[in-house]
């Protein structure tokens, strides 16, 4: 029989965490505005939108094989008759909702890809110079990356479902335990690396949109490049609301991980206590929580570059 007296979080950090979960849904709120109202995701790179999915989806089947095996909160959870009460399990199971939403509304930022054109900006290198304001369909590699971006998400989302939820039928126990190390060994360094340069293709976009009202040369003057349709309101929000993430993963987790661990020590001889924090780190939510913090970094760094040439543009 599991045991959820350990599962049960303090209330001030679940209104913490609900303040969180609040903040990152009205976060995506004026993305989605910009995108909508200007008909338009000029400026704004496939593979940036790209990378943010792959990292979440993995954030997401992390989180989801945390919570039905290592840690069984959700056989706990009220949903499927467990011993914690409705507020309760909102509260065991508030990381990964907050993960859920932002995999999902990144999926969202996908779709409007291929849903609103680009603008044709100008080009300098043909000699010629195009209307910023004539729209361009989105391109057949646009379309790819968002087939890309949905494919993984739906298979990787399926297969951990099927895995770490035991209806209709319970999974093997030999699935489980490979799907894990696939996922542990390959998946989520896959998407740490992902994480920590998932900004760069926005960041050239940025770079490469640059106005060019400051240029000596009358025509260039007359035909500026478009400005980006990528929210620095968004870029923002999330980079503050993405290391809250961090701190938060940590602090939820710690406890729970810290009793396994030392069962596990204790149970084990000649476990060092190298190998107790490798442990802890690798097979917690180490990953995720430095994740996050990259996610964070990488907004950031685009917010304030965002910034820097939406001030040299109103000189």
């Amino acid at each position: 029989m599991v045991s959820c007296d350990g599962f049960r979080r303090p209330l001030l950090e679940t209104v913490f965490n609900t303040v969180l979960l609040m903040a990152l849904i009205l976060s995506y709120l004026p993305q989605y505005y910009r995108i909508i109202s200007k008909r338009s995701t000029a400026g704004i790179s496939p593979n940036y939108v790209l990378f943010n999915v792959i990292v979440n989806t993995a954030q997401l089947s992390d989180l989801l094989y945390f919570y039905s095996w290592r840690h069984p909160v959700i056989e706990c959870s009220s949903c499927v008759n467990g011993n914690l009460s409705a507020g309760e399990s909102y509260g065991a199971l508030l990381g990964l909702i907050q993960t859920s939403l932002v995999s999902f509304c990144s999926l969202i930022f996908l779709v409007l890809l291929a849903i609103y054109p680009s603008t044709l900006a100008s080009s300098p290198k043909d000699g010629l110079l195009t209307s910023p304001t004539r729209p361009q369909q989105p391109t057949l590699n646009t379309y790819f990356t968002v087939l890309l971006g949905l494919v993984q998400a739906i298979t990787i989302i399926t297969f951990t479902l099927r895995l770490t939820v035991p209806y209709p039928s319970p999974p093997n126990r030999w699935d489980i335990d490979t799907f894990f190390e696939f996922l542990k060994f390959l998946l989520i360094p896959i998407s740490t690396i992902l994480a920590a340069i998932h900004f760069v293709p926005q960041l050239r976009v940025l770079l490469h949109s640059r106005p060019l009202s400051g240029s000596s040369s009358p025509l260039l003057k007359a035909f500026p490049r478009p400005s980006t349709t990528l929210s620095n309101a968004t870029l923002i929000l999330q980079a503050i609301l993405f290391l809250s993430l961090a701190i938060s993963f940590t602090i939820r987790t710690r406890d729970l991980e810290l009793a396994k661990e030392k069962e596990m020590i204790m149970a084990a001889k000649g476990v060092t206590r190298n190998w107790y924090h490798f442990h802890y780190w690798h097979y917690g939510l180490g990953w995720p929580a430095w994740n996050w913090v990259l996610l964070g970094m990488g907004q950031g760094v685009l917010a304030v570059v965002g910034r820097r040439l939406g001030r040299d543009e109103d000189r």
